[in-house]
């Protein structure tokens, strides 16, 4: 019985919750993006440091590229 009266007031206050799940959508999406700034940012700067070598900021790229292709040509 109380199952019932729980949808029915779920029901009538539709809107709010609609209303509230969108917010906590909105929050959590947010943090998200936050942090996945904040780790990029710390991954390019351990990856690219600013006294870093001309050769680093050359051989890092292409050794992701290889190990990517590597991956891609190994598991289809």
């Amino acid at each position: 019985m109380e199952v019932r009266g729980l949808l029915k007031h779920i029901r009538e206050r539709e809107d709010q919750l609609f209303l509230v799940l969108t917010l906590v959508i909105g929050a959590v999406v947010g943090l998200t993006i936050v942090a996945f700034i904040l780790i990029t940012e710390r991954a390019g700067l351990r990856l690219y440091p600013a006294d870093g070598g001309a050769w680093r900021r050359l051989s890092t790229p292409v050794a992701g590229a290889l190990v990517t292709g590597y991956f891609c040509f190994a598991f289809p």
